[in-house]
């Protein structure tokens, strides 16, 4: 009996030594998980490179690009995207890495899914693009096929200077008991532009009651044995359902525009800066009369680095960050300048005699951005037609009298002006600032920038300043009526609010 029991002792003994060294190893790999994890990376394709002085992203800008699985010790991590591939009720994570023992340097994509009953994310699949050039690749997410299962697709440029499209269709998963995303390469093309025809799908393939016919795929090449250097061949690629993939089924020349053998090869040199000096200027899009409402523009100025996008009196002024040559053109990476996280990718290509043609490509984080409206074809505009949209400027310095002195506000505030500041006194706060007086189309305009407590400029106020007296006890008594507006390029657009109406005091 004391036997037993002494055995039952050493066995116990032995499982709590046991437990204890489990604990100790799970938390050491778990802390060795947690450092095997990424450090949050760069997206190469929506921002830019942090350079000495530049304030650190923000939060939502570091957790947007953090992966969720570690990668290998040969990847180099370049950009991470979130889509829901599998309509579930939780995000999917695409991630672009380079290897760096791959000697093709062709980007790979890695799809990254949270298995709930594991609570864990796992590496579901992997494939490889035919891009090579980081800065140009895109990744979306569309249902090409018509099957109501969304493909993903890589569209970007190789080393040859061609657009590279990759499309990948969901297949049953490798391995029982993993992820169920798993995905084969069903067409991989590259040329001189590549399309994907999309089409507008039935009402019944909406409400998922049919699948829809699949969008082909269109690939352009410079013809050799033409001697007009924009003579193309095209390729349509469609989708064979037996197959499981793309095949090509047509092949046809497409006469090129009829432009000077000369000025074709002093443009398309195969230079960036070439290009860019033919774009740099004014161009409108040929399928409006550019002096009519509504009229779109699109301004390249390589010299300072811009582009602009210009309707209906509105100017989207973008960074211009890189080129990349094409064969009939350029590829433009920009940012806007007024959203940090907004990108277009941009290819141009030259059509005809002073013709380009212009496709944007939507950047999918910013569900806002509407890019369809600015593709098409653009003409440069010509100095005479340039100089019959001069117009006299509108904005001049303001010839009344000076704003000066002390006036009184119906709510019982003051403001005081003394060139070039201000000072608002109401609700028992002082609030100062500068200001400054002009005229715009025949309308006096006033600008008021207010300072914070430590001396930055904070909120700024425009009105429409109208100038008034009357008579009262024989004295003249001066009126200012301020109304709230916006100054727009062409003149002055009336905000929300009501006027403010302030009367001079007389001096002290």
């Amino acid at each position: 009996m004391k036997r037993a029991s002494q055995i039952l002792f050493l066995l116990c003994s032995l499982a709590a030594v046991v437990y204890i060294v489990y604990l100790s190893l799970e938390a050491r790999g778990s802390r060795s998980r947690g450092d095997d994890k990424p450090i949050l990376a760069r997206s190469v394709a929506a921002e830019p490179g942090t350079v000495e002085g530049e304030a650190e992203r923000t939060e939502e800008e570091r957790v947007r690009t953090a992966s969720e699985i570690p990668t290998a010790p040969n990847e180099i991590l370049l950009d991470v995207y979130s889509f829901n591939l599998d309509s579930d009720l939780e995000d999917e994570q695409v991630l672009v890495v380079r290897r760096t023992d791959d000697p093709s340097g062709l980007l790979r994509i890695i799809v990254a899914d949270y298995l709930a009953g594991n609570r864990a994310w796992v590496r579901a699949w992997e494939g490889s693009t035919a891009i090579t050039k980081a800065q140009t690749l895109q990744v979306l997410v569309k249902d090409v096929v018509g099957d109501h299962i969304p493909n993903i697709i890589t569209v970007g440029m190789n080393d040859r200077g061609e657009q590279a499209v990759s499309i990948f269709w969901r297949t049953p998963p490798l391995r029982e008991n993993r992820s169920p995303l798993s995905y084969s390469k069903i067409c991989e093309v590259a040329g001189d532009s590549v399309t994907i025809e999309e089409t507008e799908r039935p009402e019944s393939y909406k409400l998922g009651q049919t699948n829809a016919e699949t969008w082909p795929v269109t690939v352009y090449h410079r013809d050799p044995e033409s001697e007009n250097y924009l003579d193309q061949i095209r390729e349509t690629w469609v989708w064979n359902f037996t197959r499981k993939t793309y095949e090509q089924v047509l092949t046809e020349r497409i006469p090129g525009a009829q432009i000077e053998r000369q000025l074709v090869t002093r443009i398309l040199d195969g230079t960036v800066e070439t290009f860019q000096r033919y774009l740099e200027g004014i161009w409108y899009k040929a399928s409006s009369d550019p002096r009519a409402p509504g009229a779109q523009f699109v301004i390249f100025d390589p010299r300072e680095n811009t582009l602009s996008f210009f309707r209906d009196n509105v100017m989207e002024p973008y960074q211009w960050e890189d080129s990349h040559a094409t064969r009939y053109g350029i590829f433009i990476g920009s940012r806007s300048s007024a959203v940090k996280t907004l990108r277009r990718l941009i290819d141009v290509e030259l059509t005809g005699h002073e013709t380009v043609s212009i496709r944007i490509f939507q950047d999918i984080r910013l569900k806002a951005d509407v890019t369809e409206q600015w593709n098409g074809s653009y003409k440069k505009m010509n100095p005479e037609m340039a100089s019959s949209f001069r117009k006299e400027t509108p904005l001049s310095q303001g010839t009344s009298a000076p704003l000066a002195g002390k006036f009184r506000g119906l709510d019982g505030s003051t403001l005081s002006f003394e060139a070039p500041r201000f000072t608002l006194y109401r609700d028992g706060r002082t609030e100062t600032g500068g200001f400054s007086v002009f005229t715009l189309k025949d309308a006096e305009i006033l600008d008021m920038k207010h300072l914070t407590e430590t001396g930055i400029v904070g909120k700024r106020v425009t009105y429409r300043l109208d100038r008034s007296q009357r008579k009262e006890n024989g004295e003249t008594v001066e009126i200012l009526n301020l109304t709230p507006v916006r100054v727009a390029i062409d003149g002055i657009e009336f905000m929300e609010g009501s006027p403010l109406v302030y009367e001079r005091l007389p001096n002290p």
